[in-house]
């Protein structure tokens, strides 16, 4: 019977991957070809916001103090306007079921840990989840450290993500992957409400 939820945030719980794609253009338009380099560096991969702007930076050649701050404003327009946008109202709805349900549940992000915990308790459902876990551990090392410190089986586990990453991190470790689609948090309240006892 699984027991304990591991959430991925951006594209999962919050509509917010097109906030986070958006704000690197927005803090670097002041850099003549930032828009080109960025295009460049997305049609390639979808890489964290320090890789991008470690190759902005070297395109544009930039000093290490000006991507610090570019670093800086990003991290503090995302959570401005992931914070404004709020959760996914059905994502909400499941949270508070499995908060009721007594499930243990899990933050296991790409985003910065100090950034996604800022996040979340700006949003107040910060208590919500057990614990809290980003970067720069990968998806597969906070997968771990849960089981580890729950001390439970891999099965235990239901990874719910949008992300290539989430699925290869929860098949890598054992646990189920449950993909991100229209009517996911309806399944998820309904299959975990077939193995509680109220």
């Amino acid at each position: 019977m699984t027991s304990i939820v591991v959430f991925d945030f951006d594209g999962t719980l919050a509509d917010s991957n097109d906030i986070k794609r958006k704000t690197f253009y927005s803090v670097s338009r002041d850099l003549r070809g930032s828009s080109k380099v960025l295009d460049d560096i997305f049609s390639a991969s979808s890489p964290d916001r320090y890789t991008v702007f470690r190759k902005l930076s070297a395109r544009l050649g930039l000093t290490e103090q000006e991507k610090s701050q570019l670093v800086k404003l990003y991290s503090v327009q995302t959570k401005k306007n992931i914070v404004a946008r709020g959760l996914k109202p059905e994502a909400l709805k499941a949270l508070y079921f499995l908060k009721d349900a007594e499930v243990p549940c899990f933050i296991n992000t790409a985003t910065p840990t100090i950034n996604i915990k800022s996040i979340l308790c700006s949003m107040n459902v910060d208590q919500y989840f057990k614990s809290i876990l980003g970067s720069p551990e990968s998806k597969i090392d906070n997968l771990r450290h849960i089981i580890a410190g729950l001390n439970c089986s891999p099965s235990s586990l239901i990874v719910v993500g949008d992300g290539i990453d989430d699925r290869d991190s929860a098949t890598a470790v054992g646990c189920e992957f449950l993909p991100v689609y229209d009517e996911v948090f309806k399944h998820l309240i309904s299959r975990i409400s077939a193995n509680v006892k109220w």
